[in-house]
């Protein structure tokens, strides 16, 4: 069993993880390829990696002073070991605990009930069920945590 290493996040990292996840489900937010770079070079951004192959991408991406947004992407979760899915919320977890902004958001579609048990478990709150039409006319629920 090969463990997790982390990597600084490049946008073909988070090429690679989007186009795993397109193939097995389309809940996930698409991103157009020119946010992906800016993504990858905002103050924080890492790469999951097992046995040489990214599986994950996450970063925090600042709104303005006082509040920023959490994004991540995971491939393949379901066939990862509970140990390396475990890591994988260790390593989040520190970030965000001692990340520097009092308000970190993330969004998370009204079906995707994964999403929703990670959101929950990385330790973010409900703060709006289901705001209507948020991406390509899909909802999403609003998240946030706040220190």
């Amino acid at each position: 069993m090969s463990d997790v290493y982390f990597t600084r996040c490049y946008a073909p990292h988070i090429r690679l993880v989007q186009a795993r996840i397109e193939q097995k489900d389309d809940r996930v937010f698409m991103l157009r390829p020119e946010i992906l770079e800016v993504l990858a070079s905002n103050s924080f951004a890492i790469s999951a990696h097992i046995a040489g192959r990214c599986v994950g991408a996450a970063g925090v991406v600042n709104l303005w002073p006082g509040r920023d947004a959490c994004w991540m992407l995971l491939s393949d979760i379901k066939s990862l070991s509970h140990r390396n899915k475990l890591s994988i919320i260790r390593k989040i977890k520190a970030v965000l605990d001692v990340w520097p902004t009092p308000r970190v958001e993330a969004s998370v579609l009204c079906d995707f009930e994964a999403g929703h048990r990670f959101a929950r478990v990385l330790g973010f709150v409900c703060e709006a069920e289901c705001m209507k039409g948020y991406h390509l006319g899909k909802d999403a629920s609003l998240y946030a945590r706040v220190k």
